[in-house]
């Protein structure tokens, strides 16, 4: 259930600013986060994420960033057997 006072929508645009931001030369950002605040940051494309499920974006802090691909729990269970 949403907040009543915008914690959501509050949450999901910090997630954004996140996401937009470059990260440091020769790194990666990872963001683990819940379904609510996905689905506020990403809307109707992130509408049905699923436990597990990976998005990937790329951003080098010029623009908004740009999203690559989704990655499904499977797959990392595949890689673990691996």
């Amino acid at each position: 259930m949403a907040n009543p006072a915008g914690g959501n929508a509050k949450a999901g645009l910090a997630l954004r600013e996140l996401l937009n931001a470059a990260p440091k030369a020769g790194t990666n950002t990872f963001i683990v986060t819940h379904k609510t605040n996905i689905a506020d940051a990403f809307g109707k494309e992130a509408g049905d994420v699923q436990e597990g499920e990976a998005f990937i974006y790329r951003s080098d802090g010029s623009a908004p960033s740009a999203f690559v691909t989704r990655v499904k729990a499977a797959f990392w269970i595949e890689q673990a057997a691996n």
